[in-house]
């Protein structure tokens, strides 16, 4: 008898084992990301407007996040970290500047010094753009890279090849153009400014990128009618930089296309993503994303991130503002913002590919559904997990800049069992 009802429970264990296999087996080799972590408040500035956060990852998974602040009634750079993967966040570290500030923007450097650049001043009155430097935990002396009497918008700054480069839009005349100056790491001295384009319409929303050889390729949105997004790059030489002449990205897209965003993957590809109009829908446009090695500028094909069609309500921001970041060759991953289905207001979406941008996964909502408008959102990846900060509308003139970080992958494989 007792022989018997050990054959029967080993029987019975076997058949759970196999059913528990065969429900794996479905799943072999996949991976499922679970979700993203409720957003926690970052900026912490009661009454104040928190606008424009910028946010940068070292390899060792420190973040790095900037925007502008009012807190002490103009607008200044505030700058946070977190050394536990957006867990916890520092205290907030104000750049104190002399005039009302704006648009600041941030990168790393080598040896995890970052770079940030702004503009300070009120047209027609002289503006200025300016630059500084974070290292071993404090900022450095602010630096002049250019004053002028004209209009300064959107500047962009990265670090490649013993240089710090800075491109921006100048009103210079009648109509927006983009300018450039560089400087090398160990010195305070920046190059006269030099055109980077010199067109008959307003070249606007500059974003920059490094490859891994220290060439800089750069986006912008060119406002032609349609607007087009468009592309060039710059080989950094010893104290000169030459560029290419520009491409239009956006050539087979038929309607107007807004601000764009570009990273380089490893293997020296580019990945740039914008925003397009649907033609006869007011205030609804589509992401695109476009892919070509940085040496083969030829065949440029925008495809479609399925899904993301959003509707901007005007409240904050106006353009559903994408931005992407590469996780190795493959993976890349795509933030942007506005309405979709039933959403009450603007909210940030995210997707992800595992094939370099040709297919895209579900939308997933990182940002509450609620009566604040949420836009302008950053992003980056330290490997594991994906980060995300973004600009939330408030009360009046209150605008909290918020995070939220995607949580661990879950790996299902296949359970092999011998049948007995």
């Amino acid at each position: 008898m007792r022989r018997v009802l050990c054959v029967s429970l080993v029987m019975a264990a076997s058949c759970t084992l196999l059913l528990v296999a065969a429900a794996l087996a479905k799943t072999a080799s996949t991976t499922e990301r679970l979700g993203w972590m409720l957003p926690k408040e970052v900026s912490q500035s009661d009454q104040a407007s928190s606008q424009g956060p910028q946010l940068v990852i070292e390899e060792n998974g420190f973040l790095h996040l900037m925007w502008m602040d009012s807190t002490t009634g103009q607008l200044d750079p505030y700058y946070v970290q977190s050394t536990d993967r957006g867990n916890n966040w520092s205290a907030g570290d104000r750049f104190a500047t002399d005039q009302e500030s704006h648009q600041a923007r941030i990168a790393l450097g080598t040896e995890d010094v970052l770079h940030t650049c702004w503009w300070e001043g009120t047209y027609p009155a002289l503006q200025y753009l300016y630059y500084a430097e974070r290292a071993e935990g404090s900022w450095g002396i602010k630096e002049t890279v250019f004053v002028t009497d004209s209009e300064i918008r959107e500047p962009s700054v990265v670090e490649a090849a013993g240089y710090v480069h800075v491109v921006w839009s100048n009103k210079l005349a009648l109509h927006f153009d983009l300018f450039y100056s560089t400087k090398a790491t160990n010195t305070l001295t920046w190059m006269d400014p030099v055109f980077v384009t010199d067109t008959i319409f307003s070249s606007r929303s500059p974003r920059m990128a490094a490859d891994g050889y220290g060439n800089l390729h750069v986006v912008w949105q060119e406002n032609s009618s349609p607007n087009e997004i468009m592309y060039i790059s710059g080989t950094v030489g010893a104290g000169q930089t030459t560029w290419s002449d520009s491409i239009t990205i956006t050539e087979k897209v038929a309607n107007g296309a807004t601000n764009p965003h570009i990273a380089v993957d490893q293997d020296k590809v580019a990945h740039v993503v914008f925003a397009v109009d649907v033609a006869g829908q007011i205030d609804t446009q589509d992401i695109y994303h476009a892919s070509f090695p940085i040496s083969n500028t030829d065949h440029i094909s925008p495809t479609l991130v399925g899904e993301s069609r959003v509707v901007v309500s005007r409240q904050l921001p106006t353009y559903a503002s994408p931005v992407v970041a590469c996780d190795g060759p493959d993976d890349l991953h795509l933030a942007w913002n506005g309405i979709r289905g039933g959403d009450i207001s603007d909210r940030i979406y995210y997707a992800v590919s595992h094939d370099g941008g040709a297919t895209w996964s579900q939308p997933i909502a990182v940002s509450p559904d609620d009566a604040w408008a949420d836009g302008f959102p950053t992003l980056g990846t330290d490997g594991t997990l994906c980060h995300v900060a973004w600009q939330q509308e408030e009360l009046g003139s209150d605008n909290d800049i918020y995070y939220a970080h995607s949580l661990p992958l879950v790996y299902h494989f296949a359970l092999g069992l011998k049948g007995y």
